[in-house]
């Protein structure tokens, strides 16, 4: 299976690295996010930002802003993927040192 670079946004230890995953891997996505996936919102480079879609609802949540993407608090761990144009997972255009001036912990 080829493998793909995601960054991810863990707002538990307030970190953001990069990660290997399987392309298009969906076990592995919500592994990451501890849930469901939800697309939230496209960087300017084309990469999406995916959360948890219930992450709303659990306890003793964390919470992270992108204030550029959207200006509500995202609750949880979150990651950004590249894609192409057939919608098939890629590398993330984004590295984690320019995303983690975009986030803001909340």
């Amino acid at each position: 299976m080829k493998k793909v670079k995601v960054v991810v946004i863990d707002p538990f230890k307030q970190q953001i690295y990069e990660k290997e995953i399987g392309q298009d891997n969906l076990p592995e996505m919500q592994e990451i996010v501890g849930g469901y996936i939800e697309a939230v919102g496209r960087l300017d480079n084309g990469d999406t930002l995916f959360v948890d879609e219930e992450g709303l609802f659990k306890d003793n949540q964390k919470f992270f802003k992108i204030p550029e993407l959207i200006g509500d608090p995202l609750a949880g761990v979150g990651f950004v993927q590249g894609h192409d144009e057939e919608g098939a997972g890629r590398d993330a255009k984004i590295g984690h040192l320019d995303l983690a001036m975009k986030v803001e912990w909340a």
